[in-house]
């Protein structure tokens, strides 16, 4: 037991990272498309309380190694200034702290999907899980808020390099053409992804009937609005991130080999955008029609303007969701194909790291825009293609989140054995040869 409790500690808590909380992310939304999947099927919904079981002891498991990890290092003076540095300052590590918001999230959106089916939805139970992910939400908005400016913040404080005051012949290492050619990656984006998550998390619940049955209307129009400004204000900035990306893309090229998956995170942000305009707008469609009711036979002009503001706001989510959308298809294409040509040279590609987990949710992302657009916007126009769009992004979400996860458990086995190996083999024995030259040099000393 006490070798178990050794290896937890040393292999476990002291080299824990934020990264660790991106496996909730993908097991999440594997958990949320298998329940709501776009060719539904009640064994897939059985698959998805399997997913959500996972993901709800791993958000346990690593919130509380974070926890002791804070405690042992606050503890020591000297450990502590290291420990604030390498968790919050270090731009390898301080990014990832955004993964621990949206895989919070992702538990969230579960929850309000069992709160709103068919067996839960008019029971005693509906309510008080409304309360829950309603209250926290609000904490997961004040968390992405803080990770998103915060981090942003420290990393533009502590990267504050001024360009030109080196010589060009210097110019070469010099810390600021470092920090163009390694730092500006998309990693950048972790921050305010989770913005959008949360943001987009709250369209799918502002306007349900289970949640205009818990709260009122000023709740909801303050939660609607609050929702649409931090949406506004996290797409504006991935824009601005995705434009320098763009341009380091230009001047340094894919990134190399054992990054190349870090594109993928590109579509994070654009299907998950797209989720939630698809969403807002319907919203605010929807909270027209049940808070300003207008009869066309008494007031023919009110109705139409009621009907127009309303359809105005859907149209303009459909027109920005196809765009994120495209923009996804690009990249999704320039992931793929930066795969394909480095596997003619890279063979190593094809084992696994913990880099794979960076395709998991953004895969998914694109899943449940294609989805939401076509639930919305199907009875109106065809749009069966972004369903079969949506089929095959979730499925490559489902297989490439099952196998991170049973490769990440291979992994954490093998790290076990041989760290019991290394530590529960026995120390050699002294031999009588040994004991002889000693005893002999103790009595010529004497």
């Amino acid at each position: 037991m006490s070798l178990l409790l050794r290896f937890i500690q040393e292999e476990w808590i002291e080299q824990f990272s934020p990264f660790w909380f991106i496996t909730c992310m993908g097991t999440g939304i594997s958990a949320s498309i298998l329940h709501s999947f776009p060719y539904p099927a009640r064994w897939l919904v059985r698959c998805s309380y399997i997913f959500f079981a996972i993901v709800s002891i791993l958000f346990i498991f690593l919130q509380v190694i974070a926890v002791v990890q804070f405690i042992l290092y606050s503890q020591h003076s000297h450990k502590r200034k290291n420990y604030y540095w390498n968790t919050f300052k270090n731009i390898d590590n301080n990014v990832f702290w955004g993964t621990y918001a949206m895989g919070l999230q992702t538990i969230l959106s579960y929850i309000f999907m069992i709160a709103t089916s068919d067996e839960v939805v008019n029971t005693k139970h509906a309510k008080p899980l409304m309360y829950v992910v309603y209250i926290l939400w609000w904490y997961d908005i004040a968390i992405s808020l803080v990770i998103a400016w915060g981090i942003t913040f420290i990393i533009w404080k502590d990267y504050n390099h001024y360009f030109g005051e080196t010589p060009d012949i210097e110019m070469v290492d010099s810390p600021e053409n470092k920090a163009m050619k390694e730092d500006l990656q998309t990693f950048l984006l972790l921050p305010v992804i989770t913005l959008v998550v949360a943001c987009s998390a709250s369209g799918t619940f502002i306007m349900s009937d289970l949640f205009t049955r818990t709260f009122n209307r000023n709740i909801q129009l303050v939660t609607l609005i609050i929702t649409f400004l931090i949406w506004l204000h996290a797409i504006v900035f991935v824009a601005i991130i995705l434009g320098i990306y763009v341009w380091n893309l230009y001047v340094n090229k894919l990134p190399e080999a054992k990054k190349i998956f870090s594109l993928f995170l590109c579509l994070g942000p654009l299907g998950q955008g797209a989720y939630g305009i698809v969403w807002l707008t319907t919203d605010v469609k929807l909270y027209i029609d049940l808070y300003y009711p207008v009869d066309p036979n008494i007031d023919l002009n009110g109705y139409i303007a009621k009907v127009a503001i309303g359809w105005s706001f859907q149209i303009f989510g459909l027109i920005f969701s196809m765009l994120l959308l495209a923009t996804g298809f690009f990249f999704t294409f320039l992931c793929v194909i930066g795969i394909l040509t480095y596997s003619r040279s890279h063979t190593k590609i094809y084992r696994y790291q913990k880099t794979w987990w960076g395709m998991t949710f953004p895969l998914g992302t694109m899943a449940i825009g294609c989805k939401e657009l076509y639930l919305q916007f199907n009875p109106y126009v065809p749009m069966s293609a972004f369903r079969v769009v949506s089929v095959i992004y979730s499925t490559a979400c489902v297989l490439i989140t099952t196998t991170c996860l049973i490769c990440t458990i291979v992994t954490a086995v093998r790290e076990w054995s041989k760290f019991f190996r290394k530590n529960s083999r026995p120390k050699p024995a002294v031999t009588k040869e040994w004991d002889e030259h000693s005893t002999l040099d103790n009595s010529s000393s004497a």
